[in-house]
């Protein structure tokens, strides 16, 4: 999803109604080849990453038209969830004792 689209627009129409302006929501889609694309969250073999004011005229990535507070409102439940479950499992998680892994001595001068 990107910015301004229907899964973000959902969201907050969901969390914060009062902030959406959805009289002035349009769709604004990305420029689409065969092989090269300006969109980030289709799967193109190359991404071409450009300035965002040259492909849009809105500033939105997406079509927000279709977004609603219900969408919102399971959207956001799904991601709470999602992530109450990862951070039990992170609690769970067992952190095992270290172990030195080199066969040499560590070289302490090496510049990254």
């Amino acid at each position: 999803m990107a910015h301004a689209d229907e899964f973000e627009t959902s969201l907050y129409l969901h969390l914060a109604p009062e902030r959406v302006r959805m009289d002035l929501a349009v769709k604004d889609d990305d420029r689409m080849g065969k092989f090269v694309s300006s969109d980030s969250t289709r799967n193109y073999p190359v991404r071409f990453n450009d300035y965002w004011g040259r492909w849009t005229k809105s500033g939105v990535h997406g079509d927000p038209t279709k977004a609603t507070a219900e969408k919102g409102r399971v959207i956001f439940e799904a991601a709470v969830t999602g992530l109450v479950e990862l951070v039990g499992e992170l609690r769970a998680w067992p952190i095992a004792a270290r172990q030195d892994m080199h066969r040499q001595p560590v070289q302490a001068d090496i510049r990254w």
